[in-house]
């Protein structure tokens, strides 16, 4: 017969247990953060290339407000999922698709723009002086 663990084994094997899910936790939040930093190199890029296209400017602000949103929304989903115990490898594949999507998102745009930047400069290649 084995005797229960004592008050300090079982206090030595919670923290043990938080401090997984807390190197876990910061696993992801680096992630995310890494995610948002490489978003963000896009979002400068981005805007340095349209400064000429007044029109297009808001688009770039939006994209990067939703972009915003929805990581903080991912980081918000993240902390709730973790707070209630939520297996981490789950929540962090979960965060990550969207943060894909959101990536995804913005290369399409930036495509998008990019496209009517050579549309712009092409039409100003072939305006005759006056």
């Amino acid at each position: 017969m084995t005797t229960p663990p004592t008050r300090e084994e079982f206090e030595a094997r919670i923290a043990a247990a938080e401090a997984r899910a807390d190197a876990r936790f910061i696993a992801f939040e680096k992630s995310v953060g890494d995610a948002m930093g490489e978003i963000r190199t896009e979002l400068v890029t981005v805007k340095t290339r349209l400064e000429a296209l007044q029109g297009i400017k808001a688009t770039t602000i939006g994209t990067g407000i939703a972009v915003g949103a929805a990581l903080i929304g991912a980081l918000a989903l993240g902390g709730a999922m973790f707070d209630s115990g939520r297996d981490t490898a789950n929540l962090a594949a979960e965060a990550q698709r969207g943060v894909d999507a959101a990536i995804a998102e913005t290369a399409k745009q930036q495509a998008e723009m990019r496209q009517l930047l050579d549309a712009a400069i092409q039409n100003m290649g072939n305006a005759t002086p006056k």
